[in-house]
């Protein structure tokens, strides 16, 4: 069958260290994108829903590099305790900017 992801790895080494972030562009069809549009009154989801072909639906995935922790309270539940690093949102944004880049260039 056909792929349903695309990876791009434009955004991949934006660090000398290799420290960056990964693409996926997923496949869409209108019934997915109709079901994740905020519904408020019909009016308003149709009109949402007509953008359909002007859209598309990607991931960007940071490899952290300054990663948090998870710990376990004393019910078993996990404590998750992290922030995003100055030097991890600079690679998150030049993985959103290339994703806007892969868009525009898309048409």
């Amino acid at each position: 069958g056909a792929a349903l992801t695309t990876v791009s790895n434009a955004a991949e080494l934006v660090d000398p260290q290799g420290w960056g972030a990964k693409i996926e562009v997923m496949a869409s069809a209108p019934a997915l994108y109709c079901a994740l549009l905020p519904y408020h009154d019909h009016v308003e989801h149709k009109s949402l829903a007509f953008r359909y072909p002007y859209s598309y639906t990607a991931i960007v995935i940071v490899r952290d590099r300054d990663g948090g922790r998870v710990k376990l309270d004393q019910g078993g539940r996990a404590l998750v305790d992290y922030s995003l690093s100055a030097f991890d949102h600079t690679s998150l944004l030049e993985g959103v900017k290339r994703a806007i880049e892969i868009h525009m260039h898309a048409g």
